[in-house]
């Protein structure tokens, strides 16, 4: 049984593999990733990645779902959703 951070960091993996998302592996590399406990959901500074341990074992049961997510918060990052002075 893996653990939380464990899926998280086998997603990213999966994906800097995978030709289809290879392209965001810069950006995933980027910043801290972290498993936290005071995290509701899963969010980004912009920078950073913070997922929620309780959130990831409720709502992510497979390993396409983490690798959604991270893709998801990756994407935030990607597309510049957090402004920056």
């Amino acid at each position: 049984m893996l653990t939380e951070e464990e899926r998280v960091k086998k997603a990213h993996i999966a994906m800097m593999k995978h030709p289809e998302t290879a392209l965001y592996s810069g950006v995933m590399m980027m910043g801290n990733t972290e498993v936290v406990d005071d995290a509701i959901t899963a969010y980004t500074d912009g920078i950073n990645k913070r997922y929620g341990r309780a959130f990831l074992k409720a709502v992510c049961k497979t390993d396409q779902e983490i690798a959604g997510l991270v893709l998801h918060e990756n994407l935030h990052i990607v597309l510049r959703h957090m402004l920056h002075n």
